[in-house]
Parts: structure tokens; sequence; C-alpha cells
């Protein structure tokens, strides 16, 4: 059971999310916004990984508080271990955030204003988030402290992660 302080620090970052602090009220869906050369490139860098690169989350996480992770946002939600586990806490985010999320195959069209996020599964810990581009490549971020970069190939990510699941990604807000 979470203390108290633990609970009202938790309510204040879910706020924060809620009100679009850390949320882009439009997505970017480019890798461009990522770049070096942009204004968000340090937050994006020092205060991001894999999981919020993917869902464009913004606002800085010190990697030691470990809160970037599936689920964060949901204070009832317990990783177990699995796979299922890890898209359960994706989808109590994106519920808690106002973002649609639907499963979907790495090939189909996706509706205008909508991209698509992939999630790679090895074990409990190491499993990855990558997100496609507007012009249909993978970008992904190996990590705290990582340059986002840009993948040409979505198999080269594959190969590293025995499962892999695809969802499209959109605000309902």
């Amino acid at each position: 059971m979470a203390s108290n302080e633990a609970k009202i620090e938790q309510l204040k970052l879910l706020r924060m999310f809620i009100k679009g602090a850390a949320y882009p009220s439009s997505f970017e869906k480019d890798f461009n916004f990522f770049a070096s050369e942009h204004k968000n490139f340090e937050k994006t860098l020092y205060g991001t990984n894999c999981y919020a690169y993917a869902l464009q989350l913004r606002y800085y996480l010190h990697y030691s508080a470990n809160n970037y992770e599936p689920g964060f946002l949901d204070e009832d939600y317990l990783f177990n271990n699995t796979f299922e586990s890890l898209k359960e806490g994706l989808i109590r985010d994106c519920n808690l955030l106002g973002i649609d999320l639907n499963e979907v195959s790495e090939t189909e069209t996706l509706p205008t204003n909508t991209y698509r996020i992939g999630i790679g599964w090895l074990t409990a810990d190491d499993w990855h988030f990558i997100r496609q581009n507007v012009n249909g490549t993978w970008s992904e971020k190996a990590g705290w402290g990582q340059i986002p970069t840009n993948m040409m190939v979505l198999e080269l990510a594959k190969e590293n992660y025995k499962e892999w699941d695809f969802y499209s990604v959109s605000k309902k807000r």
C-alpha cells in the first residue's frame, strides 16, 4: 500500500498530464520534433524513455524516479511480469490520458491524426516501445539519456524481441 505522500504525488502527476502540461494537444508524429536542433531535444534526451517517446509524453521525469513505465499513472495497477500485464498498463495510462488506443496490424492503413506504436517483449525486464513516423519509417529511443534514432526497417527491431503487438494512437479529446 502506498503512503499518503506517494498517493498525493501520484495525483499531482496525473492532474498535470490530464491538463495537458505534459501531453501535446495534437500529435507531432514526426521524428524531427526530437531532432537535436529542436527546443525539446534536451527534455526528450534526459527525461524520457522508449515508452514516453512512443506516446509523446513530454514531462521531464528523472530516470531514478522510474515513472515512465506502462501503468505509472494508475495507482491500482501492478505489473505481474507478463506481456499481457505490460499491455494492460499501457491501456490504463491511455485511458487516463484520454488517448484512443486500438490494437492494429503492423501494416494496415490508419485514419488521419493517428499513428502506430509497436511493443516488443522478450522478458519482464526487457521490453521496448517504438513509434512509426509520418513517412512510414520507425523510430525509437533506447532509454534514459539516449538519442532517438530513426530505424528504416522494422525487421531490425523485431529481431531483438520475440513477441510484438501494434496499436493505433490518437487523442480522444
